[in-house]
Order: structure tokens, then C-alpha cells, then sequence
């Protein structure tokens, strides 16, 4: 009996990956700026997600069956990994960021058209200006959605975000946004309306594999920061750090 479920064990292993390919015909790319991480190469299937950042170099991935989030540079091989339930796009650059996702109610407004392709936009936040705008045609589980909105810090209206403005108003702060920023002291500062993410271009393509591939080999690190940021970009944040007196995982304070 043993025998038999440790053989049927390593089978289901075996397929997993062709099951998974076999799943997705196609997948979609799409290209978004966010105003606090920048550009953003994102391919989206029905049952994963993968991003590349263009700013900051780092790779994060989402994909089922078990849902972890992955964030790891190829460069330097190296991976952080946690639970989906655990993981807010807050703690890229704050390791001490609430990873309570995003909340607040969104109620649909109206259908619309956001870079060819169609959507429903929910408004989500005290003034009609504050909009997430969710893509109709590009079905996905519920974890995806979960991941995209957690990464950007957004409301989850349950459909992949291809579009989030907040309307700060004139002279007025964000009550409870948190800020992308390594000194992150709770709110945001920007006034008016902030266009937080927006999508430049998508396409329809065929399904490919290695876009979903989860990193080999790669060392496992505790801190998301250490894994966000090159080694370069450290050394940027430590300095500015010490200047100012702080002291964080990225560099000690100075004396």
C-alpha cells in the first residue's frame, strides 16, 4: 500500500507541469507603470502570474497549485518566497510593511475601454475619482487577482487591474495609503489625483511555459528588501540611510 501511494506521488509530481501547461492556451502580456514601482512587464494565465521589474530588476511569480509568491533576481540567484495570505507589495521596500491587503468596498460603476481592452471600473475610495478598473476578458482565479492587488497595494475588485487613480484632492493626504518608499512613514504625501496604475499596451499570445518557470538552485532569503532591491541599489538606500541617521536590514545606523 505504501509502495503504491509513493509511486502514484511521484507521478502526480511528474505531470503537475504538463497538467498545468495543458491548462492554458494562451496567456497575456501586458505592460503597466505604477507610480511607485515602475514599469512593470506582467504575464497573466488563468492560474499564474509573473512580473518583471523593469526599475528595480527583481522577478515575482504566483502560480498555482500551492499560490506562494516568489520574488528573486536571476543575476544574483537568490529567492524569497512566503504564503499569499502573508504578502503585501508594502513590504518590497519597507520590511517592517503591514501585509494587510488593501480593503474597502468597490462598486461597479460603468463598462470601459482602458488600452483596448475592455473592462468594468469599481469605484474604490471616498470620491468617484478614485476608480479601479478591472479586465473583463482576461479570466483568471481568484488568487491572481489577489496577487496583483496585494503587489500594488490596490483594492481587489476580483479581476486582473489594469488601471487604479486616487484622488488625494487639494491640499488633502491619504488617511490610511502607505507609501512606497524605504522610509515609509504611513501616509502619502501627494496631493490631487494619482494615477497609480495604468496600463501602456497588452496582447493576446500563445501560452509559453518559461514564462512561468519557477526558479532552480537559487538561495533562499529571509527579507524580501534584500531580494527587491540589486546590490547596487543597497548600497543607494544604506548611505541614505546612515545620512539621515536610521538604521534598517539594508545598513546599520551610523555612529
Amino acid at each position: 500500500m505504501k509502495t503504491r501511494f509513493l509511486a502514484a506521488l511521484s507521478l502526480s509530481i511528474l505531470l503537475a507541469p504538463a497538467a498545468f501547461a495543458g491548462r492554458q492556451p494562451h496567456e497575456w502580456k501586458l505592460v503597466q507603470q505604477s507610480q511607485d514601482m515602475g514599469l512593470h512587464t506582467v504575464y497573466v494565465t488563468h492560474d499564474a502570474a509573473a512580473i518583471i521589474g523593469d526599475r528595480f530588476g527583481y522577478h515575482f511569480l504566483c502560480k498555482s497549485p500551492d499560490w506562494n509568491v516568489h520574488c528573486f533576481r536571476p543575476a544574483e540567484k537568490i529567492e524569497w518566497i512566503a504564503r499569499l495570505d502573508g504578502f503585501s507589495g508594502r513590504a518590497c521596500f519597507n520590511p517592517f510593511g503591514d501585509p494587510t491587503p488593501t480593503g474597502g468596498p468597490t462598486v461597479f460603476m460603468k463598462h470601459s475601454n482602458e488600452c483596448g481592452i475592455p473592462g468594468s471600473v469599481y469605484i474604490a475610495g471616498p470620491t468617484p475619482k478614485c476608480v479601479v478598473i478591472g479586465a473583463d476578458k482576461i479570466v483568471v482565479a481568484p488568487q491572481v487577482a489577489d496577487f496583483l492587488t496585494r503587489l500594488y497595494d490596490i483594492p481587489n475588485c476580483g479581476k486582473v487591474p489594469i488601471y487604479r487613480s486616487f484622488d488625494n484632492g487639494r491640499g488633502r493626504k491619504y488617511s490610511s495609503k502607505k507609501a512606497f518608499s524605504p522610509f515609509d512613514q504611513g501616509k502619502d504625501l501627494r496631493s490631487g489625483l494619482q494615477i497609480e496604475i495604468k496600463t501602456l499596451s497588452a496582447e493576446k499570445i500563445p501560452f509559453n511555459a518559461k514564462d512561468f518557470a519557477s526558479p532552480k538552485g537559487f538561495k533562499r532569503i529571509a527579507q524580501l528588501t534584500s531580494v527587491v532591491y540589486s546590490p547596487t541599489q543597497k548600497e543607494t538606500v544604506k548611505d541614505t540611510l546612515d545620512n539621515m541617521g536610521f538604521s534598517s536590514p539594508l545598513g546599520r545606523q551610523k555612529k
